[in-house]
């Protein structure tokens, strides 16, 4: 019995063992594809448009060659959102690209807009309860500033904040990422 014990606790210990070595060697080559991407930050004199985004996008992607760089662009304002039920001022963060970069958030929800969903939006639970008394709320919309938006989540959040793409003109045969 004692041996069988001793032989049970080896082969644990070599397997955990194995598996940390498999992990570490994972993180470490993990680590060296993550280097191969630079950090990059875009600071304008003044605002631009989603098309001189898109037309940014475009150049990079032509002058990068093999390595894409497709840069998300974003910008915090102050819009008014607006149910059937109320009207709310909230942090609007626009942006255009991939949300999860701009605003990492946990979706209680649906999910953040989608890469090319210029009619979505996502709402923190807070707005979400101050405009229409809960956070159920994924495909109801909302006007945001004058536009309507299909909400496709509800994020964690006790401030007044909104997520929503731009709204861009796609040149044929170019997809914005």
């Amino acid at each position: 019995m004692r041996v069988e014990r001793r032989i049970g606790r080896r082969l644990i210990n070599a397997v955990l063992w194995i598996a940390l070595a498999v992990f570490l060697v994972l993180g470490v080559v993990n680590l060296n594809v993550i280097r191969q991407y630079s950090q990059v930050s875009l600071r304008y004199a003044s605002p631009i448009g989603a098309a001189d985004a898109y037309q940014a996008r475009v150049y990079a992607a032509g002058q990068s060659g093999v390595s894409v760089f497709w840069p998300t662009f974003w910008n915090e304002t102050k819009v008014s959102v607006s149910s059937e039920y109320k009207t709310a001022g909230a942090t609007g963060i626009f942006f255009s690209g991939d949300a999860a970069i701009v605003w990492p958030a946990r979706y209680i929800e649906g999910n953040a807009p989608g890469v090319t969903d210029s009619s979505g939006c996502a709402l923190s639970k807070a707005l979400a309860w101050e405009l229409m008394g809960g956070d159920d709320l994924v495909g109801m919309t909302v006007d945001v500033d004058g536009e309507m938006r299909v909400i496709r989540g509800i994020f964690e959040g006790d401030d007044l904040v909104l997520s929503y793409r731009s709204a861009m003109k796609i040149s044929a045969g170019v997809l914005p990422r």
